[in-house]
């Protein structure tokens, strides 16, 4: 077994011999000496390997949670109310949070919640398309559905005070 940091400093040396492998300080131990032959031929591989693994994976999901009240913070209040909602419902019901919901179905659902909010669908509508299309059983969303739609509720949806205030009241 070779640490990380071997497997690197082997690759940017990039020996050709079992005598430029030893003269590596962590390949000159008896136990690295006596696999050497072996440690050459994986870094030969690994040079003639015809479709190395891709540089950089494209994220699945969003970051962990405790970082979004610096990069999301509308998303962090939102997986915050959500949480509360669910456990509520937990708690009335006599199920577990994370088996009313996937834990990763929610933080997806807050994390990209902008996305339903302009669809032009309503906040339920929006919900139960996203639960569903996250394959949450039709139990789970009749019991997660209702509250979820609450906890995400915009606080101030209808703007009708912010017409009122520029003196642009409707005509009547």
């Amino acid at each position: 077994m070779l640490p990380d940091s071997a497997i690197i400093d082997a690759a940017v040396a990039d020996p050709t011999t079992v005598e430029d492998l030893v003269a590596l300080p962590v390949f000159g131990g008896r136990n690295q000496r006596r696999s050497a032959a072996t440690w050459l031929a994986a870094l030969q591989a690994a040079r003639t390997n015809p479709s190395p693994p891709d540089d950089t994976d494209a994220p699945n999901g969003p970051p962990p949670a405790a970082r979004w009240s610096r990069r999301k913070p509308e998303a962090a209040a939102r997986l915050e109310a959500a949480r509360a909602a669910l456990s509520e419902v937990s708690e009335r019901v006599g199920i577990p949070t994370e088996n009313l919901l996937s834990p990763d179905l929610v933080r997806r659902l807050c994390w990209d919640w902008e996305v339903h909010r302009h669809g032009g669908a309503d906040v339920t509508e929006a919900v139960e398309a996203f639960l569903r299309a996250g394959q949450a059983r039709a139990w789970q969303r009749h019991l997660a559905v209702p509250e979820l739609a609450r906890a995400l509720q915009p606080p101030d949806d209808d703007g009708a005070d912010e017409s009122s205030a520029d003196g642009d009241a409707p005509a009547g």
